[in-house]
């Protein structure tokens, strides 16, 4: 039986690096929200990555603020987003694994057309500097849609 745990009840549940990284992902969307592409970036790394779910790739904090520039000027201008979950796995001290779950209301298609909720799962990895947590490398994806079997 699978269990959906509410943001709210996941967010008390976090502890340590986890509640840190989940702590940088809420302001991060928090200036997502107000479409501050400038204080989006403070919450990535010099050399971070990105791979956004429709396979744009950026390679340090330049490019990444070309795409969440472009993004937030088109698809997601009035858009309202969210962290849901996160997961954590520490691979050193000041690197770790992060999993979690996304959800992207109010974007717009190619078309200026509401599109409906956005599902996405996020997925990389999180850099300790200076005592906070930076998103490193990140790769948000929505899953396909399975077939169904007749």
């Amino acid at each position: 039986m699978h269990t959906t745990v509410s943001p709210t009840a996941h967010r008390a549940k976090a502890s340590g690096d986890t509640a840190a990284m989940l702590h940088t992902f809420d302001e991060f969307f928090a200036a997502w929200n107000k479409h501050n592409v400038n204080e989006m970036l403070s919450y990535w790394d010099e050399d971070a990555s990105l791979i956004n779910p429709v396979g744009r790739a950026a390679s340090g904090k330049a490019e990444i603020e070309k795409i969440l520039a472009d993004e937030q000027a088109t698809t997601f201008r009035d858009s309202h987003a969210r962290i849901l979950s996160l997961t954590s796995k520490p691979l050193t001290r000041d690197l770790a694994w992060f999993d979690g779950e996304m959800t992207i209301d109010h974007a717009l298609d190619r078309n200026g057309a509401a599109m409906p909720q956005m599902k996405v799962h996020i997925a990389g990895l999180m850099k300790k500097k200076g005592g906070h947590w930076l998103i490193h490398v990140a790769r948000p994806y929505a899953f396909a849609s399975p077939e169904r079997a007749h």
